[in-house]
């Protein structure tokens, strides 16, 4: 049996799929690694000098004092060579303070093997890799360690610029430093060859201090994934020349400046896109259900009728009404046949009730006359119950026919929608109608998201705001999903029967404030097949029980 929920849940599978492709999506823009920091060691202080000298050369002296907490024998540190032409004249002193640091003592990488107080090195693609070993610590305990080197071709030297201009850039602690474990605090210190105008100079960050031609930046409680990095440009006062690496630096840097800006556009671009989404589809969908899935206005029905106000059966008018086809209708049809010499409904036992009807009574159903007049509708669950080639005194039991039912429910609820379209209530099948609006959801979010992982795979216009026109897609569908369910739309001879109907559902639900109930036998084997549709059998019954009206022989 098709309903609201089926067609929700379908839409739902789709945005499920939808759901994991947008988690794709995102993770391609927001993939990140991360390394835990290790216990037991921190940086209670890290500092890093740097002299320029008048030929463009640097000699950087770093300064750690780290705490331990634990056994710790060695240590590593790791000198980006990328923007770098030469490092030379390393040394490593090691200790518990400055004052007891004594030089360490080179080992070739063969031959290194971690004893204290020796150190060794070697160039990667990228680094220069250095190793140290120390005494071994216990419990809490500090280190000193102070690498110095000087450093070729790290300058960048612009002549041609206006006005022409050299600039250091350099990494104190990198991200990897501080994934490793927290740096509590940290100076930065630059000495020029001579000093210059301010005016003359551009410093990054903010907070530089100056003295002279010394420039000092400080910086506390770095934690995992920070860094610190510090940018001074200065008039050509040293005879520093182009680096080799730079002009494929320079060019690597404008290509992702312009890539940022991209970027922002697409960012700007893709939030535009998604609040279009959400406000174009979302009152688009709305505007549908307004203007289309609507029932035409009737006027004023009476408060209740006493009749039906047509021939259509108990079941037919369960659908009409709340335009479903549920349990109830098709019980209620049951026992419209039945009424009508059909069939027979026998109980016998106490194993449950037929559909929650009749509880602690199991029951069968017996076919006694095929030939009478029967709905096309009535005929599909008559050959659910009985089989196509039914024969009269043959006998269903309750258990059989709900697995005949559970595998034809669709097509006996398609029964009664085309029973309700004959009789122009409806221009087609409600479920014709929510199966189409269901599939034009399902088809907007495919396209929206198509449409998006078009653009990301062809073009360079990214951005993670790429992410909102999906998830708005995705909550237009859903919306639209739910819309789905209330388009089915009646005529106006459907809208008028359907409100007459409901005045007859008022006249049965206040029965026994309209009607003498001990005399009314023939009224409660007439209606109750429509107090079942209704869903009022219940206190239907009890209302008739308790004016003692006998049960109808059939």
């Amino acid at each position: 049996m098709h309903s609201p929920s089926a067609l929700r849940d379908w839409l739902f599978r789709v945005v499920t799929v939808v759901a994991i492709l947008l988690v794709a999506i995102v993770s391609a823009f927001a993939v990140t690694d991360h390394v835990d920091a290790q216990s037991g060691v921190e940086w209670d202080q890290y500092d890093v000098t740097i002299d320029v000298r008048s030929d463009g050369s640097l000699h950087v002296v770093e300064e750690q004092w780290v705490d331990f907490s634990g056994a710790f024998s060695t240590g590593f540190a790791d000198i980006p060579l990328n923007r770098i032409e030469e490092i030379a004249n390393l040394s490593v002193l090691i200790g518990s303070s400055p004052e007891t640091a004594e030089p360490a003592e080179y080992v070739p990488s063969s031959a290194y093997d971690r004893e204290p107080g020796t150190f060794t090195y070697g160039a990667s693609a990228s680094a220069l890799n250095l190793d140290y070993a120390f005494e071994p610590t216990s419990g809490a305990e500090s280190r000193y360690i102070r690498l110095e080197y000087d450093v070729f071709g790290a300058l960048r030297v612009y002549p041609d610029l206006e006005p022409a201009n050299q600039q250091l850039w350099w990494t104190a602690i990198a991200s990897d430093v501080t994934e490793i474990a927290p740096v509590n605090a940290s100076t930065v210190t630059v000495t020029l060859p001579e000093e210059v105008p301010q005016d003359q100079i551009v410093s990054a960050p903010d907070g530089v201090e100056v003295e002279g031609a010394t420039y000092t930046w400080e910086r506390t409680s770095l934690g995992a994934g920070d860094s610190f990095e510090v940018r001074l440009q200065f008039p050509p006062i040293t005879d520093a020349t182009v680096p080799s690496w730079q002009q494929r630096n320079d060019q690597v840097r404008e290509q992702q400046l312009e890539q940022d800006e991209r970027s922002a556009v697409a960012g700007t671009v893709y939030f535009a896109a998604g609040l279009l989404v959400l406000v174009v589809g979302g009152l688009g969908f709305s505007l549908a259900w307004y203007t289309r899935g609507r029932d035409p206005h009737v006027g004023v029905v009476a408060e209740y009728m006493a009749d039906p106000p047509d021939d259509l059966s108990p079941g037919a008018v369960g659908a009409l009404v709340d335009e479903q086809v549920q349990v109830h209708d098709v019980l209620a049809t049951a026992l419209d046949l039945a009424r009508r010499g059909v069939i027979k409904i026998n109980e016998s036992g106490n194993e449950g009730g037929m559909f929650g009807l009749g509880a602690h009574y199991t029951h069968e159903f017996e076919l006694l006359d095929p030939d009478k007049p029967t709905r096309p509708f009535e005929d599909r669950l008559l050959d659910a119950i009985f089989g196509l080639n039914g024969k009269v005194g043959q006998k269903v039991s309750m258990g059989a026919f709900r697995e005949s039912y559970a595998t034809q429910a669709d097509a006996i609820a398609e029964g009664y929608h085309t029973e309700l379209v004959e009789h122009d209530y409806f221009p087609e099948s409600p479920h014709v109608t929510r199966q189409r609006w269901a599939t034009i959801a399902v088809v907007f979010v495919v396209a929206i998201v198509g449409l998006a992982l078009l653009v990301v795979t062809t073009t360079d216009f990214t951005s993670g705001w790429i992410a909102f026109p999906i998830v708005a897609a995705v909550l237009v569908g859903l919306y639209a999903g739910v819309l789905a369910s209330r388009m089915p739309t009646r005529t106006r001879e459907g809208a008028e029967a359907s409100a007459k109907w409901k005045a007859f559902r008022t006249y049965l639900a206040d029965i026994d404030e309209r009607e003498n109930l001990t005399e009314a036998k023939e009224i409660f084997e007439r209606y109750l097949p429509y107090a079942v549709a209704f869903g009022l059998e219940k206190s239907f019954v009890q209302k008739f029980s308790a004016a003692q009206t006998p049960m109808p022989e059939w």
